[in-house]
């Protein structure tokens, strides 16, 4: 486990095929969690 510090109490690495998927599985399952209060959704891209 690694320790996170800044402003953020959780980091999630999701991986989706697409902008659609990844909305869709943030919005339905992240924010359903219990103390999820709000997200922040940084994309990576590789190049």
């Amino acid at each position: 486990a690694d320790v996170i510090t800044g402003p953020y109490d959780a980091i999630a690495k999701i991986k989706a095929n697409d902008l659609g998927e990844l909305t869709k599985t943030v919005i339905q399952q992240i924010h359903y969690i219990e103390g999820v209060i709000d997200t922040t959704t940084a994309i990576v891209i590789s190049v």
